[in-house]
């Protein structure tokens, strides 16, 4: 019997790939817009706009041509990551 390629690639020491994002059906997701996120995140709705151009916070899905929103899951992550200091493009010595 041969090994499962997931038991294989986790004995090969590389790091299994992460589990993408729930779908935006899911009973665990959360979506909200500009507004709502700007008054969580404690800025300005032009920053929010700002860091999404930027790409220096998970993008926002568009729902159709004038509405876009967040995933709270995902906004959460990126702050925990950010409180947690895993945020690779700002460390110190980064180039």
């Amino acid at each position: 019997m041969q090994p499962s390629q997931s038991s294989a690639t986790a004995r090969s020491g590389l790091p299994e790939a992460v589990p993408p994002a729930p779908p935006p059906t899911s009973p665990r997701s959360r979506w909200v817009r500009a507004k709502e996120l700007s008054q969580t995140l404690g800025v300005c709705e032009q920053t929010v706009w700002r860091w999404a151009s930027e790409k220096l916070m998970p993008a926002p899905a568009k729902l159709s041509a004038r509405t876009t929103v967040w995933d709270m899951n995902a906004i959460d992550a990126w702050l925990d990551a950010k409180a947690a200091g895993a945020n690779p493009a700002h460390a110190k010595g980064a180039a």
